[in-house]
């Protein structure tokens, strides 16, 4: 039994967490600030300090001591304060910090971003040794155009291939990282400025593999001031100019919900519709059941199939486990789609297909007429079903993993293996609080677990077993969220464009998750976004605590392989102490048995 060994103390701790308005200032502005002091106990439960005194101190670049204040939590434990920052000596990162806590930020004499950089979504589609257009586009921050702005850029190509590339030759091909132009341009009267450039092919990689090409676009805009932002884009061209996107998982309930997500994009991730047609086969299972093999099929058979099976029963000869390499059976499901009127899929009678694996064939066409096809492998399985839905040993999925207390945790174990003794454990806050061994036949078990009012901040569920010389292990983390001290903040009113200098007013308002009145304080801030640019503004407050597994089941020393390894003196520096075995030798009394000349050494036949 692993156990990740998190840092145990069983002290009480106290820290804070700081909130500044800003994440960059110049010398001579006020840094504001905000702390909220909490006290975690040993189970990692926070409540707020209250009329808790603390020195909060302002630290430069050099860690040297600019100025500190003394300050008390109100009956919020929070506190609020603001320093000036140093406008002599060295600038940039500096932090204040309280000794149960710190914030860091930047003093630095900046100059105020006018414009920002932005290309536009590819859209449309395109084709291989085809000219691509791209538009970007350059605006201050008050929205106005920026014209006639040089524009300097470059294209950049690199290569990707699908992911049953490498099932089914073997292996990844390569092509390399390769500019394809680069050039100046000028922003128009709208602030806009295109790219052109020829989608070029690598030559060397065949078509067969089906490469997808990406084409970075890197531009550097400066203005008649000599300021310069720059933005970056990708542009995915290939031989089909078409991507059809299926959200199927890979383990799918049938008692659940029959309609999945069903798009069709061009390279670029943009919606481009097309028609075509969907068909899903069920396949083949093997109808006995095999060990994952722990090595590498070879090329060479030196035995005939008959006798391996003879000397290996539940081994693979061949493949015979490979989803991929299964035959279809029945055809279930036969329609067509067009994803311009609707951008999902639903599998008609479902609840009525035969638990096991299915193959879902997708085929349509790009602008182009070249024909575009997405397969997928899936798994059907019945919630309230007895028998296995696959041939393996070992099979598990999570039903519902996340919940309130009063509701139930679901989980499905199955095996196609005959008497399998199954450890089933719940661990929460790293220990162990109920354990039960289960025994499956050639079955399907649903694991139902409450869900205690204690198990908020998540707990773990483990299911570990051997069989065949194979092990098997499985963990789940069951969310259960701090709902019950939730707060829902909304705006009453609210208005996103003012004038400059112009009083406004923003009326919000705080309460529970049932909607009930609560007592609260609010942290806000308003600065100019463009600091961004610089150094975004994070704020970060996780006053609650959520547990994930700390135990695992894991196998060192056996159900695994083992690789043998040549052991030699003065050839392993890494091993020692190793027995050695030496032999009788003639003393040769100094004599040297090696001479050597302007060739190297010889050995003297005296």
């Amino acid at each position: 039994y692993y156990q990740y060994n998190y840092y145990e103390d069983n002290k009480t701790h106290t820290s804070t967490i700081f909130f500044t308005d800003r994440a960059i200032y110049r010398p001579g502005q006020t840094v504001y600030f905000k702390g909220i002091v909490l006290e975690t106990d040993p189970d990692n439960n926070n409540k707020i300090k209250t009329n808790f005194k603390s020195t909060v101190t302002f630290y430069d670049v050099n860690n040297q001591k600019v100025a500190d204040l003394k300050l008390t939590t109100n009956e919020y434990g929070t506190f609020s304060g603001s320093f000036v920052a140093p406008n002599n000596g060295l600038n940039g990162q500096m932090y204040i910090d309280d000794a149960h806590g710190s914030k860091y930020f930047s003093v630095e004499e900046y100059k105020r971003p006018k414009f920002e950089v932005k290309f536009e979504p590819i859209k449309g589609t395109y084709k291989l040794e085809e000219k691509v257009n791209v538009i970007g586009n350059a605006k201050t921050y008050s929205g106005a155009a920026l014209d006639e702005a040089t524009v300097s850029y470059r294209v950049v190509r690199n290569a990707s291939f699908p992911y049953w590339c490498y099932y089914r030759w073997g292996y990844w091909p390569q092509s390399a990282q390769m500019e394809i132009t680069n050039g100046t341009t000028t922003t128009d009267d709208n602030g806009e400025f295109k790219i052109d450039f020829i989608a070029k092919a690598d030559k060397s990689v065949n078509k067969k593999y089906s490469p997808t090409y990406s084409y970075t676009i890197y531009a550097d805009v400066t203005d008649i001031n000599g300021e310069t932002h720059s933005s970056t884009t990708y542009v995915s061209v290939g031989y089909k100019a078409l991507n059809i996107n299926i959200g199927i998982a890979e383990k799918i309930n049938k008692n659940d919900v029959d309609t999945i997500t069903f798009t069709t994009t061009n390279l670029n991730g943009e919606l481009e519709a097309a028609a075509g047609n969907v068909k899903i086969w069920s396949l083949k299972m093997p109808t006995k059941i095999y060990k994952k093999s722990y090595w590498n099929k070879g090329d060479i058979k030196l035995i005939s199939k008959n006798e391996y099976g003879q000397h290996f029963p539940m081994d693979e000869y061949e493949e015979e486990n490979n989803v991929y390499k299964w035959d279809k059976n029945t055809k279930v499901y036969d329609h067509d789609f067009n994803t311009a009127n609707k951008k999902s899929l639903r599998l008609f009678k479902l609840p009525e297909w035969t638990s096991g694996w299915y193959v879902m064939e997708a085929v349509c066409q790009d602008k182009f007429g070249q024909e575009v096809k997405e397969i997928k492998y899936f798994n059907v399985y019945g919630e309230h079903e007895k028998h296995p839905s696959t041939n393996d040993i070992g099979w598990f999925t999570s039903v519902k993993a996340e919940g309130e207390p009063g509701e139930n945790a679901v989980f499905l174990l199955a095996t196609a293996a005959k008497e399998v003794d199954i450890l089933y454990e719940i661990e929460h806050k790293g220990q162990i609080v109920a354990k039960e061994r289960l025994k499956l036949n050639v079955e399907q078990k649903k694991i139902v677990i409450p869900i205690l009012e204690k198990y908020r901040g998540n707990f773990n569920v483990h299911f570990t077993f051997v069989k065949h010389s194979r092990n098997f292990s499985y963990t789940s983390t069951v969310t259960v969220p701090h709902t019950n001290k939730q707060l829902d903040i909304e705006f009453e009113t609210f208005r996103n464009k003012l004038l400059p200098g112009q009083e406004e007013e923003w009326k919000l308002k705080i309460k529970g998750k049932k909607g009930e009145k609560v007592a609260a304080e609010m942290v806000a801030a308003l600065y100019d976004a463009s600091l961004d640019a610089f150094r975004p503004n994070y704020w970060g407050l996780n006053v609650h605590h959520y547990d994930y597994s700390q135990r695992y089941w894991q196998n060192n020393n056996g159900f695994s392989d083992k690789n043998a390894q040549l052991l030699a003196k003065d050839w392993n520096p890494y091993l020692y102490n190793l027995k050695a075995i030496y032999y009788d030798q003639l003393n040769w009394f100094g004599f040297n048995y090696y001479r050597y000349n302007n060739y190297g050494y010889y050995m003297s036949a005296n």
